[in-house]
């Protein structure tokens, strides 16, 4: 039997490991990677927050899943999410992440308001193939 990877967990945990290397400049202290956003994370307060979502995609079953990852970023500033997301997109597509076939480009950068807590939100997705996991 097999069933999917977890490909945004993989990636979450990657790319936490490579911003967690860029904490020294300004725009990247503090900076989280999660699954979602914070509970406590507050505008004006709270350093800019990564959020992976998967939002599935086709499959070519039971060799591969290829779900499609968006990155969003909130922040209280513009500049600071566009730096980070600019980063995040640079990494995902220049990078190779173990446990990932292929990132390919999906949408890019995009920029928008959260309405619900007034941050400034910056997103794009990435295309992934990951291959499927034996389990007994």
């Amino acid at each position: 039997m097999r069933e999917p990877a977890d490909a945004v967990r993989i990636i979450k945990d990657w790319l936490a490991t490579e911003i967690a290397a860029l904490a020294s400049s300004p725009a990247f202290a503090g900076v989280t990677v999660g699954l979602e956003l914070p509970a406590d994370w507050t505008l004006g307060e709270s350093p800019a927050a990564v959020v992976l979502f998967d939002d599935s995609g086709p499959s070519d079953w039971p060799i591969t899943t290829q779900p499609t990852i968006r990155c969003t970023i909130w922040a209280t500033d513009r500049d600071i999410a566009i730096a980070v997301v600019r980063r995040c997109f640079g990494l995902l597509l220049g990078k190779r992440i173990p446990g990932i076939a292929t990132v390919r480009p999906g949408v890019s950068i995009q920029e928008s308001k959260d309405p619900n807590n007034k941050a400034i939100v910056a997103s794009f997705t990435v295309r992934t193939r990951v291959r499927t996991i034996a389990v007994t």
